[in-house]
C-alpha cells in the first residue's frame, strides 16, 4: 500500500516526502508485523488452554475479557519484545517460550531493516542537498576569486537558487529513458500549454507523434527580474510562450507592466517569415518562457506530410492575410486570427467536412432544365441571335446547375475563381464553334488582341472537328467544361479512391458514380454521355498543357496514339477541341465573356500543338514531337543542328520563352553549367521514353517560372538542382523494361522555389524519407511517384 501511494504521487514528491514517506513505511511494516505476531501469540494461548497446559491467558485472567482486550493484550506483548519496554505478561510454557524466541529473532529483522530504510533515505537527501551545496558553492567561489561585484554576486545567486530549486535539483538521467519516453514525459508536462493554441491542438489531432515530438524539442529558458526576454527592433528567433507571472512592456512612449495568469503565445510571425519585434519584452521576477524555433518546428513534422501541409497551408494563410491586411502583424495575434487561419488551410476543412460537402449527401436543390432546352439555347447561339454579355452567363448558370452561383457544386466545393474560369471557357467554345471573333476577343488588351489570322486557324481546327454541325457534341463539350475544374477541389478528390485522386481521374469518376455531384451529366444522351466519357478518359491519359510545354515525351503521344484508337475518331477531336476549350479561359475574372489567355503571343505555339496532335495517327510519335519543337524554335531562330541544340531547344520550350530576351537568358544560364552537367541534362531532355528511359517531372515549368521570378534563386541555380535531381532520380530507379516512363511530382518544389527567400536553402531542400526521392517502381509503362519536399520555415535571406 505504501509503495502504491508512493508511485501514484511520487512525481510531485519533495526532499521533505521522500523523508516522511520512508518513516510512514516503516512504520506501517512494523504495525503490521505487531498484528499478524499478535495474533499468532493469542493463537498459542488458545492451543495451551485446550492441552490443559499453563498458559498467559488463564495465568493472567485474559481468557474471560472481551476481545478487543485479549488483542491489545496481545500486541502489547508483541511490541514489548521489539523493544526494551517492560511487560506484565510472560511465557507459562515450552510452546510459548519457542514462540517467545521466535518473535525475538524476527523483531531484530524487522526493526533492522526499518531502520536501515530511514537511514539510508537520510543519507540521500543529505547527498542531494550536499551536492546542490556544491555546486552553489562552486559558483561563489568563482565569484570571489573572480572579484566579481556585490551587486552582481547576488544576482547571480539569487538566480542559482532559482535554477537549483525549480529546474535543476533533481535533473532527469536521460540514458536511463529511450527517447519516445523522454518526448512522452516533456509532453506530459508541455503539451497542456501548447494545447491552448489552435494550430497545435490541430496538429495533435492530426499526428499526436508529431505533436509528441514538439512538446520534446521546445527549449526552456529561465529569466530574471529586469531581464530583457526580446528587444524592439530585433529579428524573431522564434516564438515566445510566456509563462505566468509579471513582465514589462516597452514601446516609444509608452511603459507598461501587466500580470498574466496563463501562457501567451509571442511573435508566432517569426516561425514563418522574417519579422523584427514591435517592441521590448522584460521579466520583472524569475519567469519560465518556453522558445519554439523555426528549425526545431521542422524537425518535429518533417517525417509526417499531412502536418507539413497544414503547417505550409497555415503559415501561407496567415502571410496572405497579413499582405492583405485583414490581420495585424502583432507580437501576440488573437485568437480570432489563428482561428481563421487554421481553418483556412485544406487540412482542417478536409477533416471538418460538414455533411453537405460529403459526397453521399450532397444534391443540388431547385429544378434542373431539360435537354431540349440547352439545346435551343445553343441553336440561338450558333446562328448568331444571343448576345455576349451577362444574359448569356447567366444563361449558363441556370442551364448548368454546377454553376449557378449559391448552391452549385462549385459554389460548394472549389472558389470562384475556378467557377469563373469554368464559365469563360464554356463562352469561348461557343464563340469557336459560331465563328464569333469579335466576342471572343472583346475583352482582350489592343496590343495583344488575337489577329484574324489566328483566328482563321483555329476555325480551320474547329471544321475538322467537325463540332459545328453537332449540337448534342456541343452540349456534350459544354457540360464537361463545367464540370473540369471540379477535379481541382480537394474537399471532392479525397473522398474518393486514392487511385482516383488526380484531376482527370477525379472528374472521370465523378462521372461515373457520382452524379447527383454533376447533375447535367444525367441528361445528355447515351451516345453524347459515351463520347463524354471518352474524353475524360483521354484526358486521364494525357496532358495537353504538358505537350504544349514539352514537359512530357514522346511516350506519351505513343500511349495517347493507343488510347485514342480504342475510342472512337469524334472522341478524339473532342477531346482536342475540349483543350483548347480549358485553355481559353485560364485567367478568367468574374463577368468575363471572352477569353483572356488566347490572345496573340500564347496562341501561337497553341496552335502549333494542335496541328502537331491532328496528325497523331499519321506519323510517328518521335517525329510529331520534334516536329512541333523545331517548328516552335524557329519562331525564336533557335538552331537545331546538334543533339544539344535540341536539348536547349525543348528546355526553352519548358521554361515557357516567347521573347528573344528570355531565350537569351535562358542560354545564358544554360551556357554557365559545366560540360558533364550539360551533358546530363541533354541526356534528360533527349530520353523519350521508347528508346530511352524517361523521366516527366511535372510542374518544372512552374518551378522554372517561379524561378526565374525569384531573383534569389534563377534560372541557372534551378538547372543546377534539375541536374541533381535527375541524377537522384536515375539512381533510384534503376533499369527498368522498355517502353518506361516514370513521372515525379513536383508541385510542391514549385511553390517552394516561388516562397524560397535564400538561394543557400534553396540548395538543402530534401526528400521527407531518406532524404532522396521515394520512387516505387512497377513494370508497366508509366509509373507515378512524388517527392515530398520539407519546406523549411522561415525563409531566412541571404
Amino acid at each position: 500500500m505504501a509503495t502504491s501511494a508512493q508511485d501514484a504521487i511520487g512525481y510531485e514528491r519533495t526532499q521533505a516526502f521522500q523523508l516522511v514517506m520512508a518513516v510512514v513505511k516503516a512504520l506501517l511494516v512494523i504495525l503490521f508485523s505487531v498484528h499478524v505476531l499478535g495474533c499468532f501469540w493469542f493463537f498459542v494461548g488458545r492451543i495451551s488452554i485446550e492441552n490443559g497446559l499453563e498458559n498467559w491467558l488463564v495465568n493472567y485472567r485474559f481468557d474471560s475479557r472481551t476481545g478487543p482486550e485479549q488483542y491489545l493484550a496481545s500486541c502489547h506483548w508483541i511490541l514489548g519484545q521489539f523493544t526494551p519496554a517492560p511487560s506484565s505478561i510472560h511465557a507459562m510454557n515450552t510452546s510459548e517460550r519457542g514462540y517467545n524466541l521466535f518473535v525475538i529473532f524476527f523483531s531484530l529483522l524487522v526493526v533492522g531493516s526499518c531502520i536501515s530504510r530511514v537511514s539510508a533515505t537520510i543519507q540521500q537527501v543529505i547527498k542531494l542537498n550536499s551536492e546542490v551545496s556544491d555546486r552553489k558553492r562552486s559558483v561563489a567561489m568563482y565569484l570571489k576569486m573572480n572579484k566579481i561585484s556585490m551587486h552582481l554576486c547576488i544576482r547571480v545567486m539569487r538566480f542559482v537558487d532559482h535554477s537549483l530549486g525549480r529546474h535543476k535539483a533533481a535533473p532527469l538521467d536521460t540514458s536511463l529513458l529511450s527517447s519516445n519516453l523522454i518526448n512522452e514525459l516533456h509532453m506530459d508536462r508541455r503539451g497542456p500549454i501548447l494545447r491552448k493554441h489552435q494550430m497545435y491542438g490541430f496538429m495533435e489531432m492530426i499526428s499526436p507523434k508529431a505533436f509528441t515530438r514538439l512538446c520534446g524539442l521546445l527549449q526552456l529558458n529561465v529569466f530574471e527580474d529586469n531581464e530583457v526576454i526580446f528587444a524592439r527592433f530585433s529579428e524573431g528567433a522564434g516564438m515566445y510562450i510566456l509563462g505566468p507571472g509579471h513582465y514589462q512592456e516597452q514601446t516609444d512612449d509608452e511603459i507598461s507592466n501587466f500580470h498574466q495568469t496563463d501562457h501567451t503565445f509571442w511573435s508566432e510571425i517569426a516561425l514563418f517569415m522574417n519579422f523584427q519585434h514591435t517592441t521590448t519584452v522584460c521579466s520583472l521576477q524569475f519567469n519560465d518562457t518556453f522558445v519554439l524555433k523555426p528549425a526545431s518546428l521542422v524537425q518535429a513534422i518533417q517525417e509526417h506530410p499531412e502536418c507539413c501541409s497544414y503547417v505550409y497551408q497555415y503559415a501561407r494563410t496567415l502571410q496572405g492575410r497579413l499582405n492583405a491586411q485583414e490581420t495585424v502583424a502583432e507580437e501576440v495575434l488573437s485568437a480570432e486570427a489563428i482561428r481563421r487561419c487554421s481553418e483556412g488551410t485544406d487540412v482542417y476543412q478536409l477533416r471538418h467536412l460538414s455533411k453537405e460537402k460529403m459526397l453521399g449527401h450532397f444534391k443540388i436543390k431547385g429544378p434542373h432544365p431539360g435537354r431540349e432546352e440547352i439545346l435551343a439555347f445553343i441553336q440561338s447561339v450558333l446562328s448568331g441571335e444571343t448576345p455576349a454579355g451577362e444574359k448569356t452567363l447567366k444563361d449558363l448558370e441556370r442551364l448548368f446547375p454546377e454553376l449557378l452561383p449559391e448552391v452549385g457544386t462549385h459554389a460548394l466545393f472549389t472558389s470562384d475563381t475556378e467557377r469563373f474560369r469554368a464559365l469563360s471557357c464554356m463562352m469561348s467554345a461557343l464563340w469557336l464553334a459560331a465563328d464569333r471573333y469579335d466576342d471572343f476577343t472583346s475583352g482582350q488588351p489592343g496590343k495583344k488582341k488575337l489577329r484574324p489570322e489566328q483566328w482563321q486557324q483555329m476555325q480551320d481546327f474547329v471544321v475538322w472537328t467537325g463540332i459545328k454541325e453537332r449540337p448534342d457534341w456541343i452540349h456534350g463539350l459544354l457540360m464537361y467544361l463545367a464540370v473540369k475544374g471540379l477535379g481541382r477541389s480537394k474537399h471532392l478528390t479525397m473522398q474518393l479512391p486514392k487511385q482516383c485522386q488526380q484531376p482527370d481521374s477525379a472528374v472521370s469518376k465523378l462521372l461515373e458514380n457520382h452524379l447527383n455531384v454533376v447533375p447535367s451529366f444525367e441528361i445528355l444522351t447515351e451516345e453524347t454521355a459515351d463520347l463524354v466519357a471518352s474524353i475524360s478518359e483521354l484526358h486521364e491519359s494525357f496532358v495537353f498543357g504538358q505537350f504544349m510545354q514539352a514537359e512530357n515525351t514522346p511516350l506519351s503521344l505513343q500511349i495517347l496514339r493507343q488510347r485514342a484508337a480504342e475510342q472512337d475518331e469524334a472522341a478524339y477531336k473532342l477531346f482536342l477541341f475540349s483543350a483548347l476549350g480549358m485553355l481559353a479561359g485560364i485567367g478568367a475574372t468574374a463577368g468575363a465573356t471572352h477569353s483572356p489567355f488566347l490572345t496573340q503571343g500564347t496562341t501561337l505555339t497553341v496552335l502549333y500543338s494542335l496541328q502537331a496532335l491532328q496528325k497523331l495517327q499519321l506519323r510517328s510519335s518521335q517525329e510529331i514531337y520534334w516536329s512541333y519543337l523545331c517548328h516552335w524554335g524557329r519562331s525564336l531562330a533557335l538552331s537545331t543542328h546538334t543533339l544539344e541544340d535540341l536539348a536547349f531547344l525543348r528546355l526553352a520550350c519548358i521554361c515557357r520563352t516567347r521573347e528573344r530576351s528570355a531565350m537569351e537568358l535562358a542560354y545564358s544560364s544554360w551556357a554557365s553549367l559545366a560540360l558533364s552537367e550539360r551533358q546530363a541534362l541533354t541526356e534528360f531532355l533527349l530520353a523519350d521514353g521508347i528508346h530511352f528511359h524517361a523521366v516527366l517531372f511535372s510542374y518544372l515549368p512552374d518551378c522554372f517560372a517561379n524561378a526565374h521570378k525569384n531573383h534569389k534563386v534563377g534560372l541557372a541555380s534551378m538547372l543546377i538542382l534539375l541536374v541533381e535531381l535527375v541524377e537522384i532520380t536515375w539512381t533510384q530507379l534503376g533499369i527498368g523494361v522498355l517502353p518506361h516512363q516514370v513521372t515525379v511530382h513536383l508541385g510542391d518544389l514549385a511553390a517552394f522555389t516561388a516562397a524560397v527567400r535564400s538561394r543557400s536553402v534553396f540548395f538543402s531542400c530534401h526528400w521527407a524519407s531518406d532524404r532522396r526521392c521515394r520512387c516505387q517502381l512497377t513494370t508497366k509503362q508509366q509509373t507515378s511517384t512524388k517527392m515530398e519536399w520539407i519546406v523549411a520555415l522561415p525563409i531566412p535571406h541571404d
